[in-house]
């Protein structure tokens, strides 16, 4: 699935995981723990991002296409001079 995804986008891939931390779990959803999607997005990028922290028992694999740094900068690319649009609460509000 991943691999499809990939294909299909420029930006970044983002999916969703019940987590493998979970308390109760049923036979019939997918539980997946960190170290596997560690492993399941490095194969496609160096620049990854797992969160575990939005709700208890789910979590978030982000896979940047973008994944340029140098020895200089030793910093992923978008990061190297800063944001090139003002973050912003969602919605764009203040």
């Amino acid at each position: 699935m991943l691999a499809s995804m990939w294909a299909s986008t420029e930006q970044v891939v983002v999916l969703h995981f019940l987590s493998a931390e979970a308390d109760k779990r049923r036979d019939d959803l997918f539980y997946a723990d960190v170290e596997t999607l560690f492993r399941l997005g490095r194969a496609h990028s160096r620049r990854i991002h797992i969160h575990h922290g939005y709700m208890p028992f789910e979590l978030q694999l982000k896979v940047f296409h973008d994944d340029r740094w140098t020895v200089e900068t030793p910093a992923f690319h978008p990061y190297v001079n800063g944001p090139k649009r003002p973050l912003t609460p969602f919605g764009g509000g203040t």
